[in-house]
């Protein structure tokens, strides 16, 4: 369910079973190669081992089998157990112990800290897993300011490390209010709510990036593609995985950008019979399972990178709304009434003048570029996007011949689905013609007719050589936090 929180309640379910978690921050699970009972980290382990208590008892069971049954003791904290194991046949009793080592043990008395552990309901174990297996940004949700980019860590003694502040583990989470959908059995954490030390609210947001581009036809279309993802990496510094949507196969695409580790590129295969085809095709990512991603951005292929977008990443994954650049820079000129009139083709004049009123609302004034748009997680854009494949398929059976823009922005400005934020801070147009002049300010597009990619590849690898020999420009200090703080995986 989208938006579910944990809050405080009394009682755990373990109904479905119980995870062990150990004194030393690590879950208890079934070792298949030794066939025995060990501990890890949660996010490097499987959870594979349950607990089902039956009355003073817990059983201990993998998917096949059981593994023991063992006597639970409570510690005064209620959330602390030990358990003893004792025979039917002997009175001697043993007692579990998490050693420092990795294995468990049976020791013969009671150890203080090795044999104290915590039962977790299935969520708050697969919560956990979520927490320390993602990077996250740190905000104020009020002003939505960025201000670090913490590492989350379990530690001992059944607590969490949060950017330097350890908050208390219980079985329900008790200390946070998590933002969270859950999608084929799994749960995705977006937000995470904590009570720090001090007593104030810290915010974490999901920090796992993804690029995705849409490229389908002439072999020039994917040599824009390649210098489009390639300056990502060597330009944007970004490091999470790419996302393309294509009729290629994926050894053609990897094969295309070979800089790329092959585990940080998707692709996603979709047949395009026609233009029309090729710009509706971005619409439907929400449809590929990626649920897992936070924050997201499309870029055409002709769009190069100039300049660290990890920063505005950053900002975006802390974001509800759906950021999209303006054609304003590249023509200044016209506004309004006029965009449409000039253009009516790309911004819809058909569908606003189609209105009851025949009018363009007063509050129509700026029109979109599907060029490039970023927004928070696939959910967010669910309404959004569906309201467009609705559009593409009503005009395919009418023989419509017009692409995407126009009806992106008339669901934008008439749907009410999604808050805009402009992206023209970060964005530029115009790059064929003025590329050697152009600001670096993170996405340059080099747009100029749908699939029309021969006339581009020479602009954009000329530009790329220059940026190349250029250096990279300067970040400012909340920005350079962002960049370089704790490090994302990338490798």
């Amino acid at each position: 369910m989208a938006g579910e929180a944990y809050g405080h309640m009394n009682d755990v379910d373990h109904s479905d079973g119980a995870f062990l978690l150990t004194h030393w921050g690590t879950i208890i699970y079934w070792d298949e190669a030794t066939e025995a009972l060990r501990h890890g980290p949660i996010a490097d382990v499987p959870l594979n081992l349950l607990g089902f208590q039956r009355g003073e008892y817990l059983e201990i069971r993998t998917a096949d089998q059981a593994v023991g049954s063992w006597l639970i003791q409570r510690f005064p904290d209620q959330h602390v157990v030990s358990f003893e194991i004792r025979s039917w046949f002997k009175t001697a009793v043993r007692f579990i112990a998490a050693q420092e080592d990795g294995r468990t043990a049976k020791h013969r008395e009671r150890a203080a800290d090795m044999g104290q552990f915590m039962l977790l309901s299935r969520r708050t174990a697969m919560a956990l897993k979520e927490f320390v297996s993602n990077d996250w940004v740190s905000f104020d949700g009020y002003r939505e300011r960025l201000s670090s980019r913490p590492a989350v860590r379990m530690k001992q003694g059944f607590t969490i490390e949060i950017d330097g502040d350890l908050v208390e583990v219980t079985p329900n989470l008790d200390h946070f209010v998590i933002e969270q959908e859950t999608s084929q059995d799994r749960i995705i954490v977006r937000r995470i709510n904590y009570i720090r030390q001090n007593g104030t609210i810290g915010t974490l947001a999901r920090f796992r990036p993804a690029l995705y581009w849409c490229a389908f036809g002439k072999e020039s279309i994917f040599d824009c593609l390649a210098l489009s993802i390639n300056s990502a990496v060597d330009f944007g510094e970004f490091t999470g995985d790419f996302i393309i949507i294509t009729d290629r196969d994926e050894e053609y695409i990897r094969r295309l950008v070979p800089k790329i580790p092959t585990k940080r590129i998707f692709v996603k295969k979709m047949k395009a019979d026609s233009p029309k085809d090729y710009t509706f095709a971005r619409y439907f990512i929400a449809d590929l399972g990626i649920e897992e991603y936070q924050p997201i951005c499309y870029m055409d292929y002709d769009v190069i990178v100039n300049k660290s977008i990890l920063p505005l990443l950053a900002k975006i994954s802390c974001s509800r709304k759906f950021w999209i650049g303006t054609e304003m820079d590249h023509k200044p000129h016209l506004q309004g009434e006029n965009m449409l009139t000039a253009h009516g083709d790309w911004y819809g004049q058909w569908l606003f003048r189609g209105e009851s009123n025949g009018e363009v609302g007063a509050n129509v004034d700026t029109f979109y570029s599907s060029g490039v748009f970023a927004f928070c997680n696939v959910s967010a854009v669910r309404l959004l996007f569906g309201a467009m494949r609705v559009w593409h398929e009503y005009y395919e059976k009418i023989g419509g011949k017009n692409f995407d823009q126009p009806f992106l922005n008339y669901a934008l400005h008439r749907l009410g689905v999604i808050d805009i934020s402009n992206l023209d801070p970060y964005y530029s147009n115009g790059g064929k013609k003025n590329w050697d002049r152009a600001e670096r300010r993170g996405f340059l597009h080099f747009q100029g007719g749908v699939g029309r990619a021969g006339g581009k590849i020479q602009a954009m690898q000329q530009y790329y050589d220059l940026i190349s020999s250029q250096a990279q420009p300067q970040s400012s200090a909340g920005e350079q936090m962002l960049i370089s703080g704790h490090p994302i995986d990338g490798t």
